[in-house]
């Protein structure tokens, strides 16, 4: 009997013996994981923060070169450069088109043959990191019929594609800026999607909403999303 009682002993003991070494092995293999993983983020991480700090680097260059170049010209058209998005907003809106109207108003051609082929030179020094250059059209959120929106979505989309058409065939830029920026730029019609509010009231200021905007998307994003997926 105490033979049978010791061997059923050995035979436990050899069986949590067995659980811990299984235990342990797959501690070590979680471990393993652990710090393969956090190694790899680290390394995400760290390629992240890179594209950030060019990023940071080009915007604030590019910015600063708008202004330097169209400082004067800015005040001139009432136009403003907005240093975060790197928009250049042109805001005057009996100067860009007539109530209701896609036609480009004859002050705002002269004002896009001064405007777009500098802006397109200084902007190609940054090609690398240029992912897309964006004509924006906005309106405020007046118009005619139940719903406003819609009518305003069709009148921004076709004054920006106007302004696009004219800055392209018509604004004096070279054959081969030309060439370069028509790959990158688009005619986005926004409607009344992003007014400006008055920043005590909040209240919509119609005539500034009322905009057109050239603005640099970089290819950041892009990049960003480029490393996560290669991280799978």
């Amino acid at each position: 009997m105490s033979e049978d009682l010791a061997s059923l002993a050995a035979d436990d003991e050899e069986f949590w013996q067995s659980v811990a070494d299984l235990m342990s092995g797959l501690m070590i293999v979680f471990l393993f994981l652990a710090i393969t993983y956090w190694a790899h983020s680290a390394k995400q991480r760290a390629q992240m923060r890179e594209v950030a700090v060019v990023y940071e680097q080009s915007r604030r260059e590019l910015y600063q070169e708008l202004d330097r170049v169209f400082a004067e010209d800015l005040r001139a058209w009432n136009a403003e450069i907005d240093s975060v998005s790197l928009s250049v907003r042109f805001k005057e809106p009996d100067v860009l088109f007539e109530a209701g109207s896609a036609t480009v108003r004859p002050r705002f051609q002269e004002i896009l043959r001064s405007f777009f082929p500098r802006y397109v030179a200084i902007v190609r020094k940054y090609e690398a990191d240029v992912e897309e250059v964006r004509i924006e059209g906005h309106t405020s959120s007046e118009g005619p019929g139940a719903q406003p929106y819609y009518y305003n979505m069709a009148l921004s989309q076709d004054r920006t594609r106007a302004v696009l058409a004219f800055c392209l065939e018509e604004s004096g830029l070279s054959a081969d800026d030309a060439q370069w920026v028509r790959g990158l730029l688009t005619a986005n019609g926004l409607s009344s999607s992003r007014l400006i509010r008055d920043s005590t009231t909040n209240l919509e200021l119609r005539s500034r909403s009322r905009r057109v905007e050239f603005r640099v998307r970089t290819n950041a994003e892009l990049r960003i999303a480029t490393i996560l997926e290669m991280s799978r």
